[in-house]
């Protein structure tokens, strides 16, 4: 049921989608390759796409080499969703805190409520990463909902965050297959869920 639900409101295209790969297969001969890909590999393209059965995998998924991401645009300039990715990787470093993350994502999600949205604030990474996502009845211009959602981030540091966290959709017109935003379930590097 998850995967159906997925498939329905989150993708917006079938023919690319995001994959991670497993750990194993992240370093080669001692040096550093891309853990993430967009799937499926370029020879397969126009022939596999994406359905349940791979949604059902990555909800279930205990390993990294299981994880997908969607799309946030489809390849008419529509999206079904937007997302704001609030990261916080080394804690060190920053003078951001998870709690501050909080802060700043509860804002925004109040700010959604008011304007009569259901946001779903989600911790993707258990260290005081965020992801806030909405999710619309239809598809919307990719180019409205990006002008929105970075309006909405503009007063991050107002909000104590030391930089803009990442919009989805985050270009205003398609390039290429544009970005996209792991799904819910396990995290791509951390023994963590959603």
């Amino acid at each position: 049921e998850l995967a159906e639900w997925t498939l329905k409101h989150l993708v917006n295209r079938t023919d690319v989608w995001g994959r991670y790969l497993p750990k194993r297969s992240r370093e080669r001969a001692d040096r550093e390759v891309n853990h993430a890909i967009t799937a499926p590999f370029r020879d397969e393209r126009g022939k596999v796409f994406l359905g349940t059965s791979s949604l059902e995998k990555h909800f279930r998924t205990r390993d990294v080499g299981g994880v997908l991401g969607v799309h946030s645009t489809s390849s008419d300039l529509t999206s079904r969703w937007f997302a704001i990715d609030i990261d916080l990787h080394d804690e060190e470093e920053l003078s951001v805190s998870a709690e501050g993350n909080f802060a700043a994502a509860k804002y925004w999600c109040d700010v959604l409520t008011k304007a009569g949205f259901d946001p779903l604030l989600c911790d993707s990474n258990g260290r005081g990463g965020l992801h806030l996502l909405v999710i619309f009845e239809a598809p919307m211009s990719t180019h409205s909902v990006h002008r929105f959602v970075k309006e909405l981030v503009s007063d991050f540091a107002k909000r104590g965050l030391d930089e803009m966290p990442q919009v989805f959709p985050g270009k205003p017109q398609w390039h290429h297959y544009g970005d996209w935003l792991r799904l819910p379930g396990r995290h791509h590097t951390h023994d963590h869920y959603t």
